[in-house]
């Protein structure tokens, strides 16, 4: 430094100052020193004998921009670009919170198997759940919408056309034809009735429906509303809208029925194809089983058995394509029994059966087929 004739640097700003009148505006090489010139170490001023303080000029910058002095946020923390840019670049939170979350098998509750799409437009089916407290009378309406799409199912005496179910003959059966016309009739929407989400409602509900899209979709705005003549509340709703981890019951806000658009999610999330990460798991309520992302089949394989505190009574054979209702009746005596069926006495597939509800139709059997 030697030549170099100004005196000081301003603490406040770190430009270059004159300490008095007489001092020298210029250095060794004719320069100015005055101005707006930033002083020692490009605007480092020393505040006391311990600490620094420095300014931030225009070069202070969020990306990777070579020689620029790093941001601050309000707390204080150093900001850094979302995703590092070379090897030794520091990370950010968010970068390695995805990196974490990616390397994780286990994921997301499910409410239903179902929510869950094979193949090359396979994935996660987004999807909320509704149930009937009070049997619904013809004229009642079930609309699902996603803002774009919606599709009206209305309640009648007997002889349902399209998009008519018939009500009035119990929960259980309204629930079952409720679930029918939407699996017959919707163009983007499918229905199945759960049993193991009751708990899910203030008051347990059972069975429910849970509403799901037929294919995975990016866009999660599904939702529904409808007309109950005698009163909202005879239907109840569970959504698991934006913003929600997984379909648990922290997740889930429950409402009487909309009689207007909500105009907001109601569905959880759901996930396309591509964002499925090899071997994650998720766990769906119903059936307490697991299931396990084969990325290089593309399927959903089932990677355990239904946990239950009801163990299985025994197993017999079955005539009909599934077990009757009167098959099954005398080995499942109970709501809530297990038991093996098996087709033949030499077929080698099993099916494992939990009796749901106490009335004589299929959907009262939730199935999973054990080898």
């Amino acid at each position: 430094m030697a030549g170099v004739i100004y005196k000081g640097v301003r603490a406040t700003d770190g430009r270059k100052v004159q300490l008095s009148a007489t001092d020298n505006p210029e250095n060794s090489a004719g320069a100015s020193i005055l101005a707006n010139e930033l002083g020692a170490a490009n605007g480092i001023a020393t505040l006391d004998g311990s600490s620094l303080v420095v300014q931030e000029p225009a070069s202070t910058s969020v990306s990777a921009t070579i020689n620029s002095i790093a941001k601050r946020d309000g707390t204080g923390d150093v900001l850094v670009p979302v995703t590092p840019t070379s090897q030794n670049a520091a990370a950010s939170k968010s970068y390695t919170d995805a990196l974490t979350a990616s390397s994780r098998s286990w994921k997301e509750l499910l409410l239903v198997p179902e929510q869950l799409t094979d193949g090359v437009s396979g994935g996660i089916n987004q999807a909320f759940a509704a149930a009937i407290a009070v049997d619904l009378v013809s004229g009642d309406t079930f609309i699902i919408t996603d803002g774009t799409t919606t599709e009206t199912f209305t309640a009648v005496g007997a002889a349902p056309a399209s998009f008519e179910f018939v009500a009035g003959s119990g929960i259980a059966t309204t629930t079952a034809n409720l679930v029918a016309t939407i699996n017959a009739d919707s163009t983007l929407w499918a229905a199945v009735a759960a049993t193991e989400i009751g708990p899910y409602f203030s008051s347990p509900l059972s069975p429910a429906i849970v509403v799901y899209r037929q294919l995975p979709s990016a866009a999660n705005a599904d939702r529904c509303y409808g007309t109950i003549a005698n009163a909202q509340a005879d239907v109840q709703v569970l959504t698991f809208g934006a913003g929600t981890v997984d379909y648990s019951t922290l997740d889930s806000m429950q409402f009487d029925l909309s009689s207007t658009d909500p105009a907001f999610q109601y569905a959880g999330f759901g996930r396309i194809v591509g964002t499925l990460i090899p071997s994650e798991t998720h766990r769906a309520v119903e059936t307490s089983a697991a299931y396990t992302w084969d990325a290089t089949a593309e399927l959903w394989q089932q990677s355990s058995t239904p946990a239950s505190s009801n163990p299985a009574k025994g197993s017999t054979t079955y005539a009909a394509a599934a077990p009757s209702y009167a098959e099954a009746n005398g080995l499942l005596p109970s709501l809530g029994d297990f038991g093996y069926f098996y087709k033949g006495a030499t077929d080698t597939v099993y099916h494992l059966f939990r009796r749901s509800v106490a009335a004589g139709t299929l959907a009262d059997f939730g199935i999973v087929e054990m080898t």
